[in-house]
This record gives C-alpha cells, sequence and structure tokens, in this order.
C-alpha cells in the first residue's frame, strides 16, 4: 500500500469511500462499546442535519452559508459512523442497511443542491429524509445501541 499525507479528515475519508476494501486492512473491529458509541454518534448527528439546515433555508433560498455547511457536517459525521457500523448491521439486515446507505446518498444530495443554491429542498422534505432514515437505523440497531 502507497502511504499518502491527506491533508484533511474529510480527504482521507473519501478516500477510503474511493477504496472501501482497503478498510478492512487499516480498521480493526469495534468492540461492542465502541458500536454503542458510533451509534450514538450516528444518532446525534442525523438528529442535527435538519436543525442546522432549517436555519439556513428559507423560502426556497439559502439564507445562512454556514448553517448548510454545518448540516453538511452532521451529515458527513453520521456517514463516518454509519460506514463504521455498516457491516454488522448488514449481518443484521442487509435490506434495511441498504435503504439507509441510500438515504444517507439523498441527504447528500439535498445538502449538496443546497449548498450549490439550485433547486434547494425545503427543509420539510430534509426533515423527512432524516426520518425515516432514522426510522430505517432503529429498525436495524440493536437494542443496546439506542
Amino acid at each position: 500500500m502507497t502511504q499518502q499525507a491527506f491533508a484533511t479528515p474529510a480527504e482521507f475519508a473519501e478516500a477510503l469511500l474511493a477504496a472501501p476494501e482497503l478498510l478492512g486492512e487499516l480498521v480493526a473491529p469495534l468492540s461492542a462499546a465502541d458500536q454503542a458509541r458510533r451509534a450514538g454518534q450516528l444518532q446525534r448527528f442525523l438528529a442535527l442535519v435538519p436543525v442546522e439546515y432549517g436555519r439556513g433555508v428559507s423560502n426556497g433560498q439559502v439564507t445562512q452559508d454556514l448553517e448548510i455547511r454545518e448540516a453538511t457536517t452532521f451529515r458527513d459525521g453520521a456517514a463516518a459512523a454509519f460506514a463504521d457500523l455498516q457491516t454488522a448491521l448488514d449481518a443484521r439486515d442487509p435490506a434495511a442497511t441498504t435503504r439507509a446507505a441510500a438515504l444517507l446518498g439523498t441527504l447528500e444530495q439535498q445538502l449538496a443542491a443546497a449548498s450549490a443554491n439550485k433547486d434547494v429542498p425545503d427543509p420539510d422534505d430534509v426533515q423527512a429524509t432524516v426520518d425515516e432514515l432514522t426510522a430505517t437505523l432503529h429498525g436495524v440497531m440493536p437494542a443496546e445501541w439506542q
């Protein structure tokens, strides 16, 4: 494996997402306590996305760029936590895990549209995506993660 320096944690995460087969070589399996901690982070980060987004959008326009960036940062943190848990979730319910991944992708697209200030999604739509994603995750997560 070639060593490469990354300027930011986001660049590192992006590189891992581009080559998921390397992830197993770099990361030891999470302990049960670490899984529960990451699940808590996933849920907290997701809950903050629509809050920040709603503060940054009004009447179909971005009014506060910073709030959209914060919403995006929380979504990215949720996606990273999800990636850490994805194998365990997939073992419990592959269909629900696939749906959760797709919803994270939808949320990413919604935030990207707002960041570009093109076809800015209504805050209610972002909330609905997060609500469905949260319900999907609660259906697949073990009780000790909730």
